[in-house]
């Protein structure tokens, strides 16, 4: 089932004040102060079961997708689940949201909506989640990352919280400066870098004039064929700003191969895939430029 747009009017939302307005204000789509839930677009999130929503962006204050108009007939609670992309997974029952809890995928200031209930609160303060999501300490890993760090990285998001916290035993973190080189081209392909914070950019100098290929920021990876092949590379990646960054070299990519079976398979997965889709978008665009440059008349295809 899809949703295109759905508003609804939140009664109440003005004459109220303190804690019940902020709540509301919540859901109802507005950007109140401590990093609620605001203008989203939704879209379905892996392991969940239904249909799309929609907040509209230009939509003002007090419109809500209610319980009548997402599903006349629900019996049990909907949940939804606003995820570090900024993006509105569910509806999605109980059961999931325990399992993604359990591995992690669901921590204790994570932003929850019960549509019976008709709010938005963190995840931990919900009564039936509590028990799951309360205090916790645990020791932080010797390189200071935290596996929520990595969830931020696009090619790990797969991960449970158990395959992250050993991932982090084979990571080197990389502090580089303002136009600092991270790598020549030509220079041995031994690792694959992650982008934590700041943003990087792949260059090219030829005749002594430089072309930016692309650039990077949080969450992007690049360098992931070292973990498989022995080669050079092939482009300069420079820093455009102070950035921070995870180093996986590719000889402890082999040991999580031979030491670590449970991370092995689903991390290679995430490589494998994340080149496919690469090399996809390189045919596509090669084929639009070779088309454009048949119908300028420059070649002949």
């Amino acid at each position: 089932m899809e949703l295109n747009r759905i508003q609804a009017g939140v009664p109440g939302l003005k004459g109220t004040s303190g804690p019940a307005r902020r709540t509301q204000a919540a859901t109802a789509g507005v950007r109140p102060s401590r990093g609620r839930p605001a203008d989203v677009t939704g879209r379905i999130g892996r392991g969940w079961d239904a249909a799309q929503i929609f907040l509209d962006p230009r939509a003002s204050a007090g419109t809500l997708p209610t319980t009548r108009t997402i599903m006349e007939t629900q019996r049990t609670p909907a949940y939804y689940v606003w995820g570090p992309d900024h993006q509105v997974r569910g509806p999605a029952e109980l059961p999931a949201l325990v399992s993604d809890a359990r591995q992690g995928r669901l921590t204790a200031d994570t932003w929850v909506y019960r549509d019976d209930a008709g709010a938005w609160r963190r995840a931990a303060d919900w009564p039936e989640l509590k028990a799951l999501l309360g205090p916790r300490t645990p020791a932080p890993p010797a390189s200071g990352r935290t596996p929520e760090q990595l969830r931020r990285i696009k090619i790990f998001a797969e991960l449970d919280h158990a395959q992250l916290a050993t991932l982090l035993n084979y990571l080197e973190p990389v502090d580089a400066r303002q136009f600092s080189v991270l790598f020549r081209k030509g220079d041995p392909g031994d690792a694959m870098y992650s982008v934590l914070a700041g943003e990087v950019r792949a260059r090219e100098i030829t005749a002594g004039q430089e072309r930016t290929l692309f650039t990077l920021a949080a969450g992007d990876s690049f360098g992931e064929l070292a973990l498989l092949i022995e080669g050079e590379r092939a482009t300069d990646v420079v820093a455009n700003t102070d950035a921070r960054l995870l180093r996986l070299p590719a000889a402890a990519f082999a040991r999580i191969v031979r030491e670590e079976p449970a991370l092995a398979a689903p991390l290679l997965l995430a490589v494998a895939r994340t080149l496919a889709h690469r090399a996809r978008a390189l045919g596509e665009r090669l084929v639009a430029d070779l088309t454009l440059a048949q119908v300028a008349g420059g070649i002949s295809v």
